[in-house]
């Protein structure tokens, strides 16, 4: 039997910030990332980590959460962007680094995640990271951004919970 993996959870955030048409908020430790009409592809969110994450290069071998959709401003759950996240840091002289962008994929069929249409029900979410996404000289993670890509017409936000890097296990 496979051990479970350690992990570090991010259990609180100092703040959030986004791109035209995005109003992140805070809500104990979920991060909610709601869309308005104005909002376009490519359009960003982030949330800075109240305490960074102290990393190894290796170390973490996945970025971890549960997501689930916003509705829109009127109420509605539509469909949502492709999102792609990165974390951002720190290195060892305090110099900002970021890692690339990922996107999480299903583990059948190489499609992008998508949450489903149940805003009751929250989706597990898995990014594999690496030396790109999750850079060697990066000492310190200090905070979380999504990127949404090719947005439709309609969109709905997400809400992330959980957010934690998971340890390599016997990898």
């Amino acid at each position: 039997q496979k051990p479970e993996p350690k992990f570090v959870s991010v259990d609180s955030f100092s703040r959030t910030g986004g791109g035209k048409g995005v109003h992140a908020t805070i809500r104990g430790n979920e991060w909610d990332v709601a869309l308005d009409e104005t909002a376009g592809s490519w359009v960003c969110a982030n949330a800075d980590f109240a305490r960074s994450v102290s990393v190894e290069q290796g170390q973490y071998a996945r970025l971890c959460f549960e997501m689930n959709r916003l509705p829109d401003g009127d109420g509605n759950f539509h469909d949502h962007a492709t999102p792609q996240f990165r974390l951002c840091g720190r290195d060892e002289s305090g110099k900002i680094v970021f890692g690339d962008w990922r996107v999480p994929m299903r583990k059948r069929g190489g499609w992008a995640f998508r949450t489903d249409g149940d805003p009751e029900t929250w989706e597990p979410v898995c990014v594999e990271l690496d030396a790109k996404s999750l850079p060697g000289e990066m000492r310190q993670v200090i905070a979380i951004a999504v990127q949404f890509q090719m947005m439709p017409a309609e969109h709905s936000g997400l809400a992330f919970r959980g957010i934690r890097l998971e340890e390599a296990v016997g990898e």
